[in-house]
């Protein structure tokens, strides 16, 4: 929601002459922002579906003495899903063997074995 910066003229405050909201836009890799592009004025209410990327949102407000103060916000969109994991076997113990992702055992000798899973998301990385 678009929400402008607001002053009512009074005997101590001189007025909002002006509210501007502008967005920028960079590429999204690794959980970084690339460098922000020249800024776009938004009028009305902004686009709330956006393609994966980094948003750079400047609210300023301007009164009528000319005296500025501005809010700045970056907004991370990922739109897609990490790859699905993949898993691997190691470090049997007792009566336990492992091949690739298959693991055997003898039911009356007990063991272990350690579980990896792997996973990628070139956008924001995985958590």
């Amino acid at each position: 929601m678009h929400t402008d910066y607001t002053e009512t003229q009074s005997s101590s405050e001189s007025g909002l002459a002006s509210s501007t909201l502008t967005r920028e836009s960079a590429t999204l890799t690794a959980n970084s922002c690339g460098s922000f592009g020249s800024a776009s004025t938004i009028t009305g209410t902004p686009a709330q579906s956006l393609p994966t990327g980094c948003y750079l949102y400047t609210l300023t407000g301007t009164d009528n003495l000319g005296n500025t103060g501005s809010i700045t916000s970056i907004v991370k969109v990922d739109t897609s899903s990490p790859s699905a994991p993949s898993l691997t076997l190691s470090n049997p113990s007792g009566g336990l063997y492992v091949s690739g992702t298959n693991a055997w055992f003898k039911p009356t000798s007990g063991g272990s074995f350690d579980l990896g899973a792997a996973s990628s998301d070139g956008d924001t990385g995985i958590a």
